[in-house]
């Protein structure tokens, strides 16, 4: 199943955002320990970071404290009472209400943007650097995806990775 959520995420993403999370800390906790080991948060991101080296994409790494569930990706306030039990992120500063994973993914795809060097254009002078298709522009109808992201050997339906994460009219064409 990694293979399969690794491969399926290298091969539509030129770059991914992994969370610098504290795995070993984090399954001290007695609540969590048996879902987190389960879940191999370390090997997934071991795979996706050696799959996307082989394709020549990017991993960026956040830094181990960035509040990505915590700060609102409207306005940036950061709501520290913010619990574990809390599903759905609530601003209290703006009113935004969005699920907090989802919220989440926003803060780590903009801190990405943010903290992602320029490459050289050739001439000596830094550009932008441009992100994969899936990634270029405001995200804006980002999702949780419960369904197979391709038809599998049984026929299966489910839906692609390219209705996930950007407004398709912002989308230049690939």
């Amino acid at each position: 199943m990694l293979h399969q959520v690794s491969n399926q995420l290298v091969k539509n993403h030129a770059w991914l955002v992994l969370e610098g999370l504290n795995i070993t800390g984090m399954t001290s906790n007695r609540k969590l320990s048996r879902a987190i080991s389960d879940a191999a948060w370390g090997e997934l991101a071991r795979q996706i970071t050696y799959k996307q080296a082989w394709r020549g994409g990017q991993v960026v790494v956040t830094d181990r404290w960035f509040p990505s569930s915590k700060t609102c990706f409207t306005c940036g306030t950061l709501r520290k009472d913010l619990t574990l039990k809390d599903r759905t992120f609530e601003c209290r500063e703006c009113g935004h209400v969005m699920d907090r994973d989802l919220n989440a993914a926003v803060n780590l795809a903009a801190w990405a943007e943010n903290h992602t060097p320029p490459v050289d254009d050739g001439a000596g002078r830094g550009v932008a650097r441009v992100g994969d298709r899936q990634a270029d522009g405001p995200v804006n109808n980002a999702h949780r995806q419960n369904t197979p992201t391709h038809p599998g050997p049984s026929g299966r339906g489910g839906k692609g990775l390219d209705d996930v994460g950007t407004n398709p009219q912002t989308v230049p064409a690939a």
